[in-house]
């Protein structure tokens, strides 16, 4: 007679691969939820995995139900990002043995009640088809039945829902730990169906550990998945409790800790996360570089300041017996201290890397690289990629031979550095590269790529380059805000039709999931400015609730400026700068720089220091410093005060202050700096927006400075097919019309009472012959020489006006039909998902 074997017999290990992958009954054959005392249909019967684990239970070790621990060796072996595809990195990852010996086996075994294993039943049956609420009830009738829930059936009920937890998609160089759900609620993209998982799971989890903590907490597995939970539910202060809980065990697993700190990190408690670290090294227990790498790595995304970042990793590397930190740890403080580091500081540094054995790491060198260029020319918006760089990136490359994964986060970091500061020709070249060494562009790369055209306001090649890879890559939502954002940033006067069309589109087209769209509206939306140059922007909370958690904390664009001596916008400006930025140094983090300038602009001169020892304690970059330099002199101008500026900051300006300083000097007419600001201008450095904005700029200081040779010149060497036009430049253009014709009849006027005084019909000699034989009439003279250039200046710009409304013209219906061919594109796209060709 032959047996047919149970499914999940052969080991422990099987056996917990099939618990992990039963269907609940919901998605199950319907004979497997009709099994009854009068079934006869043994086989059937057989087939019931539920039935067999009803079978079988009592003799099943409680042990089965806890995946493989996760070690810091197994960290260190791989290394930090060994792939930038990772599992599942959860609290699954890190459950450990039972510290209670009674585990499900003595749940099961302490009594033979029929009753008592029933609840067990229905408990796990209703954690394997997520249905909360009931489970929750369950577990509820259980614990008033016996008066206790044991820890090990929370512990299981955490292991069976997440065991079908999507894959988190990362990308190169990423964190170890996951974002947390809570900051991920309002972005749309990378790992949406990982982070939809949690938003419908954690939640959950989270509201029926908390109910049981008070009897759990002493165990160490309830104790790790808890703390997961408060991590992704941003739950501090169940988290407070759960720390020292967690440092009574005997041993710690790092990336516990690692989730611990990262949760206040994220919260802008630098001063309590430093304090916990401390404490840890203190207690002398073994922990792996893990949990200085993920600190420092939080410290910096936060913006600690630079000194408490430095802190952390010395505490580390002082501290006996502690491993040595990781080579990706290394460098990322390498690379704050080229961003905030005083040049002995960062050499000290850097001769420090050796004692690690660091110093020819391609890490370290990656990093050299990355910050040779970006301080090449620290001034510029733009930066120059030598020959000499193309073949460090190739020596680097040729020393990583064989070692594709490091080879593919290196080229990243590089076209990270080139997306921002760099040009096309450069990242294609880049791309050549990669392409040699048989490194393919993915995802995470297309990303860049798009963000480069979003940068520099070029929706259209934008369109162009994600309709390229749609051929080749899946849909992901992210390129949506990439396609979004590009036009808001390129046609900002367009931006509110845009959005309605936008809006129009998600809500009717059926490509997209419904359960998608209210949350994509959402994200998608306008803020109006009061700019003539942007009119719209995208909708951002500028002061983040976390970081600036007064009460007393306000939007300055909410208030009202009135001249009054109770008026609301000036005693926000009092509270930052008297206490609220105080209060955020206090947490050991910097002011985001954005709100230290929306600040000073409306600061009075006292206020104003305080906000430069602030710009000084933070170690603000030069950009910075001088664009605040130039916001002072644009509020309190001053001949000796513009001048003193010209001759100490002309050399150290980028594109954008160039022109906003050379503003401020033709506003006070001094035109021969505003003139030598603009000619100095890198053309390199400007988007479409800027170079019409320099248009404008060097016309009215030419016509103002009576250059008028030079405002042809410019007019006609003006770039006005290679670049997208705005509404903003026809009207400055009209307004210079009209000034050139005011001064026509004006210049006219005084040529014809100088036609009238020295001509005579007797005399045959020409006005011109006369006034250059009598010096006294030279100026009239000039006169008649200036109505001539105006003229032609006149006709020039009126040239130029015509064309730029034939431009206008037809780049309205080019948009239109851009955006008509685009959702169509979008929708094509959306549902070959399951081309089977794309990655």
């Amino acid at each position: 007679m032959s047996f047919r074997h149970f499914p999940m017999v052969k080991t422990c290990k099987a056996f917990y691969f099939n618990i992990t992958h039963l269907k609940p009954s919901s998605r199950r054959p319907a004979f497997k939820s009709v099994v009854h005392p009068f079934s006869t249909n043994v086989q059937l019967l057989d087939a019931s995995y539920s039935n067999w684990l009803l079978k079988t239970s009592k003799s099943i070790p409680s042990k089965i139900f806890r995946p493989v621990k996760y070690t810091a060796r197994e960290g260190d072996s791989t290394g930090k990002n060994s792939h930038h595809a990772f599992k599942n990195m959860t609290a699954l990852c890190l459950q450990t043995k039972s510290d209670s010996g009674f585990g499900i086996q003595g749940v099961l075994e302490e009594s033979d009640s029929t009753d008592r294993n029933e609840h067990f039943r229905d408990i796990l049956e209703l954690a394997f088809s997520k249905q909360f609420s009931a489970l929750r009830d369950k577990i509820k009738e259980m614990h008033d039945t016996y008066g206790t829930i044991e820890p090990d059936i929370m512990n299981t009920v955490f292991s069976i829902v997440t065991s079908d937890m999507p894959s988190r998609e990362t990308l190169p160089n990423d964190d170890i730990l996951e974002e947390p759900m809570y900051m991920h609620r309002n972005k749309i993209g990378l790992n949406s169906e990982y982070y939809k998982f949690l938003q419908h799971s954690v939640p959950q989890l989270h509201s029926l550990h908390r109910s049981y903590e008070h009897m759990l907490s002493s165990n160490k597995q309830f104790q790790e998945n808890y703390i997961w939970l408060c991590y992704h539910q941003n739950d501090v202060d169940s988290l407070q409790r759960l720390i020292y809980m967690y440092l009574k065990n005997s041993e710690y697993n790092s990336k516990v800790l690692g989730y611990i700190l990262s949760c206040f990190a994220l919260n802008y408690e630098v001063e309590f996360a430093k304090n916990v670290f401390q404490n840890l090294l203190a207690l002398n227990k073994e922990m792996s570089p893990l949990v200085l790498d993920v600190l420092t790595s939080n410290f910096i995304k936060i913006g600690s300041l630079f000194e408490n970042t430095v802190n952390v990793f010395y505490s580390w590397v002082n501290t006996p017996n502690t491993r040595k930190p990781y080579p990706e740890t290394v460098a990322r403080l390498l690379g704050e201290y080229y961003r905030y580091g005083r040049p002995d500081e960062t050499q000290s540094f850097i001769t420090y890397i050796d004692t690690f054995g660091y110093s020819h790491h391609h890490r370290i060198d990656t990093v050299g690289l990355k910050y040779k260029i970006i301080n090449r020319q620290p001034y510029s918006l733009k930066k120059r990629v030598t020959k000499g760089d193309f073949q460090e990136i190739r020596d680097i490359s040729n020393a990583l031979e064989g070692r594709r994964n490091e080879k593919i986060c290196f080229y990243y970091s590089l076209m990270e550095v080139f997306c921002k500061y760099s040009n096309v020709r450069d990242i294609e070249y880049l791309i050549r590269f990669m392409k040699e060494d048989g490194i393919m562009l993915d995802k995470s790369f297309h990303y860049l790529i798009s963000m480069h055209f979003v940068y520099n306001a070029k929706f259209f090649q934008l369109i162009h380059y994600i309709d390229t890879i749609s051929k080749e890559i899946k849909f992901d939502e992210v390129f949506l805000s990439y396609i979004y954002e590009g036009f808001v940033s390129t046609f900002p006067h367009h931006a509110s039709l845009f959005a309605s069309e936008f809006s129009k589109w998600i809500t009717s087209t059926p490509a997209l999931p419904d359960d998608n769209k209210d949350s994509l509206r959402s994200y998608f939306q306008l803020k109006k400015q009061k700019s003539q140059y942007i009119p719209y922007t995208m909708k951002k909370d500028i002061l983040d609730t976390r970081k600036y958690d007064s009460l007393d904390w306000k939007e300055l664009n909410s208030l009202k400026e009135e001249n009054s001596a109770d008026c609301p916008l000036l005693d926000q400006v009092t509270f930052r700068v008297t206490r609220g930025f105080k209060d955020v140094l206090r947490k050991g983090v910097k002011p985001d720089i954005k709100v230290l300038e929306e600040t000073f602009r409306k600061s009075n001169k006292g206020q104003r220091q305080s906000i430069w020892e602030i710009l000084r304690l933070i170690r603000a970059s030069k950009q910075i410093t001088t664009k605040f330099k130039i916001i002072e002199i644009q509020s309190h101008p001053s001949a000796s005060s513009l001048m003193s500026f010209y001759e100490a900051e002309n050399s150290n300006l980028n594109a954008n202050n160039r022109i906003t300083a050379a503003r401020i000097f033709f506003n006070n007419r001094l035109f021969a700096q505003a003139e030598q600001l603009l000619e100095k201008v890198d053309p390199e450095e400007m988007n479409d927006r800027a170079k019409m904005i320099w248009l404008n700029l060097s016309l009215r200081n030419y016509l103002d400075s009576n250059k008028l040779s030079n405002m042809v010149h410019t007019v006609e060497h003006f770039p006005i097919n290679d670049i997208v036009l705005s509404p903003y430049i026809n009207t400055q253009c009209c307004y210079i019309e009209k000034n050139i014709k005011k001064k026509l009849v004006k210049e006219q006027s005084k040529k014809d009472r100088y036609l009238t005084s020295y001509t005579d019909n007797s005399n045959p000699s020409s006005p011109k012959a006369y006034a250059e034989n009598d010096p006294a009439h030279r100026n009239d003279f000039a006169h008649a020489s200036t109505v001539e250039g105006l003229k032609t200046a006149l006709h020039t710009v009126r040239g130029l006006i015509g064309d730029i409304q034939i431009r206008l013209s037809k780049d309205k219906l080019d948009i239109r039909n851009e955006i008509d061919g685009m959702f169509k594109f979008l929708d094509k796209w959306i549902t070959s998902g399951d081309d089977k060709r794309k990655i």
